[in-house]
């Protein structure tokens, strides 16, 4: 081991290396390109391996321990801010993954259901107005308009469901892949349940209520018409 001291903080290589690093992992952590930092930190920790080994510097202290500090952090914290960069990459990855694959699906298995649930008030609708136009069923006016109408309600009930959905779905995957282009740093991805429980969660709940309401208001309005034809 050297007996020669290490250099003062003022002149310690370690010392500004170990400065120098602290806004680089503020950066790294904010999502931050810290690439141009890093290399230049390793290019001035390169060039004064030549100055050491050159003997320019003050022989009164140990310029290669303070120098070999100096790059052992700086390989730690090379190391830590790859690891880091590939963890918010997989995150942010794993965010438009699923931003998408949710909006797909849902999209699909919305669109099949709505079909069959079309197809019900569409068939109510057509089946009553077809009774009312052929003139045989007068006794039952009352309770054909009401299932008539209600069919049409349910109609529009399911149709603003499915706009609601469709725009929220359509507006989250692509506020998703804007907020993690422009920011990708850990307070933004660790953000970003929140944000969706928030902002997107509210509306497709209202969505779901529209169109899994009109199946109720078909049972309700069919009832209706049944028992209005009861007691006709």
């Amino acid at each position: 081991m050297s007996a020669l001291p290490l250099p003062p903080d003022d002149l310690s290589i370690y010392r500004l290396a170990h400065e120098q690093w602290a806004p680089i992992l503020r950066e790294a952590l904010h999502g931050r390109n810290t690439s141009p930092s890093i290399d230049r930190l390793g290019r001035f920790l390169a060039e004064h391996k030549d100055i050491i080994n050159s003997g320019r510097l003050n022989p009164e202290f140990d310029w290669r321990r303070d120098l070999e500090r100096a790059e052992l952090l700086h390989e730690s914290n090379c190391s830590w801010a790859t690891h880091n960069r590939g963890l918010q990459s997989a995150w942010i990855s794993y965010w438009n993954d699923q931003g998408k694959t949710a909006t797909d699906f849902t999209l699909k298995i919305t669109q099949d259901g709505l079909k069959y649930i079309l197809a019900l008030h569409g068939t109510s609708a057509i089946a009553a107005l077809n009774a009312l136009t052929n003139g045989k069923a007068d006794q039952y006016k009352a309770a054909l308009m009401t299932c008539m109408f209600g069919a049409v309600a349910g109609i529009v009930l399911l149709a603003a469901g499915q706009i609601i959905l469709i725009s929220t779905l359509a507006k989250l995957h692509g506020t998703l892949k804007s907020k993690l282009l422009h920011k990708t740093g850990w307070r933004t991805i660790a953000s970003i349940g929140k944000y969706i429980e928030r902002y997107f969660s509210p509306k497709i709940k209202a969505a779901d209520w529209l169109i899994y309401g009109s199946i109720v208001w078909f049972c309700l309005y069919i009832a209706t018409t049944l028992l209005l034809i009861a007691h006709a």
